[in-house]
């Protein structure tokens, strides 16, 4: 059956399981809640009113779609970083084009190589990891370069989120030795720069691959990552292997929270089990077995794959079983968790001020491109 509405507008609907628990304590100022339970599923269904993008030229022809790359202002305006244009393009709700800033090169509002981009107010800031620099392009056509941290190229997550008064910033130590390096998430606000969060050593290790010839350094399978998203001055962050999320106000820690028991330890057989199951492959093609063998692996697998905070306060966390299987958890503002989403619904890359969301929309021959969903709650 299905329970009351809740926060999000959503109908839990369960078998007439307790509603999870949720325990809160106070540590020096931070609070600390450990939710535990089985969760109801969550009642929702999503329709793609609007797909955009992958054209043959022109602005709209982005054809990667990553956290990296697709960012949301207050106002709902969509800005996209195109890495091969060395470009970003603003687009409406509604798709059409409103402005293209940067292009190729190493002059002022130039972009040498482009990594990541996160928009405020009506402007884009450009982490460009060419020339270490974030490029900020305002509505009003005004430009400004601001010195970037030196940092290691990651592709898959963004490494800048644009705060009312300062920026959040994925970081990994480039100049120490491999297995010292740590990945961090600074809060950088003119000439200061602080530690929100800190990882431990960043598992890696260098292998040479006689399959095609060439020596690796690369994370170990199943290393943790921080996995983090941002609305106007909240951040929120997921660094180790356990279902645990880190609540920033600005640069300020404000809760703690956790759902489920710890993570297990895997054997090297369970290891390699998990990476068939998820049809994880290593450097020249290798088997899961073959990865491990010259790669060591990390024995506790990482709960949390994405998060994306809502407009409401609320969190989405995709959350990975050691079958693989994906599924989302909803919580609300204060941490509680509402319910789960089936691993059918996709995960949302950041959403609209109207709390509409924006998805990677993948065709027959792997073009990415943004689709926006509107999300109906059920009426139980």
């Amino acid at each position: 059956m299905c329970t009351a509405v809740l926060s999000f507008g959503l109908v839990a609907c369960s078998a007439g399981d307790p509603p999870p628990t949720v325990v809160r304590t106070d540590s020096a100022g931070v609070e600390i809640a450990r939710s535990s339970g089985p969760l109801p599923i969550l009642d929702l269904a999503a329709d793609t009113a609007l797909v955009f993008g992958g054209e043959e030229s022109g602005p709209a022809s982005f054809y990667q779609v990553r956290p990296a790359l697709v960012d949301v202002d207050q106002e709902g305006l969509i800005y996209v970083l195109d890495r091969i244009q060395h470009q970003v393009s603003v687009f409406a709700p509604v798709g059409h084009l409103v402005a293209t800033w940067g292009r190729r090169g190493e002059g002022p509002g130039e972009l040498s190589a482009p990594l990541s981009v996160t928009a405020s107010n009506g402007t884009a800031t450009v982490h460009d990891a060419g020339r270490a620099l974030f490029v900020s392009y305002a509505a009003d056509g005004e430009i400004v370069e601001r010195s970037a941290p030196p940092s290691v190229i990651h592709m898959w997550f963004g490494h800048v989120q644009a705060l009312p008064d300062r920026l959040a910033f994925w970081d990994r130590d480039v100049f120490t030795v491999t297995e010292n390096r740590r990945d961090r998430l600074l809060s950088v606000r003119g000439a200061d720069t602080v530690s929100l969060v800190e990882s431990r050593p960043a598992y890696s290790s260098t292998a040479y691959h006689p399959r095609c010839g060439a020596r690796f350094t690369i994370a170990m399978p199943l290393s943790p990552h921080i996995h983090w998203s941002q609305w106007e001055n909240r951040v929120v962050v997921v660094a180790g292997p356990d279902f645990q999320v880190d609540w920033f106000d600005g640069a300020r820690l404000v809760r703690r929270s956790t759902f489920g028991e710890s993570a297990p330890e895997l054997s090297a057989r369970e290891v390699v089990a998990l990476l068939e199951a998820r049809g994880v492959r290593g450097p020249c093609n290798s088997n899961p077995r073959e990865y491990i063998q010259r790669h060591g692996y990390f024995p506790k697998p990482q709960a949390v794959s994405a998060v994306t905070l809502h407009p409401n306060g609320g969190l989405w966390v995709r959350h990975e079983d050691l079958s693989g299987n994906d599924r989302i958890v909803v919580f609300d503002s204060t941490a509680a968790p509402v319910g789960v989403l089936t691993a059918e619904f996709p995960m949302p890359i950041v959403f609209l001020p109207d709390g509409r969301a924006l998805i990677q929309v993948v065709d027959s021959v792997d073009v990415e491109r943004i689709g926006i969903l509107d999300m109906i709650p059920g009426e139980g």
